[in-house]
């Protein structure tokens, strides 16, 4: 039997210091988005960025509370790829491996994850899914 899948959502201007964006259900920006489950899979991070100018990449993690300190995946470089679209649109998508999640006492928000992110340049827009199944 297949397993549940679907995406949390968030979305946030990025600078060249560490912010937390509440991936979420957020159906006002994204239909189809849902909470974290409290048990699931996460296999995929994907990040669509607007607005660059000389941005290259982002650095960044996923953490169960707002303030970063409880890291669920190592801190990761990724380059920005701008594909097709030019220079001022690019995107990051990173697989997670089926990660498994546990919700812990240390979450902030019941059914919300953070991606902790900068950008090493700019002050591009991101807008970020995590693709997960539940467990």
């Amino acid at each position: 039997m297949p397993l549940p899948i679907g995406f949390s959502y968030g979305t946030s201007a990025l600078s060249s210091s560490y912010a937390a964006i509440a991936l979420t259900a957020d159906t006002s920006n994204e239909a189809n988005s849902k909470k974290v489950p409290a048990r699931c899979l996460i296999d995929k991070v994907r990040v669509a960025i607007n607005t660059i100018s000389s941005a290259a990449s982002l650095t960044w993690y996923l953490a169960e509370d707002s303030a970063g300190k409880y890291a669920l995946t190592p801190v990761q470089t990724s380059t920005i790829d701008t594909g097709i679209s030019g220079s001022t649109f690019g995107f990051i998508a990173a697989s997670t491996d089926g990660f498994p999640y546990l919700q812990s006492s240390n979450i902030t928000t019941d059914g919300t994850i953070y991606m902790v992110v900068k950008t090493d340049a700019d002050t591009p827009t991101a807008e970020v899914f995590i693709h997960w199944r539940q467990a």
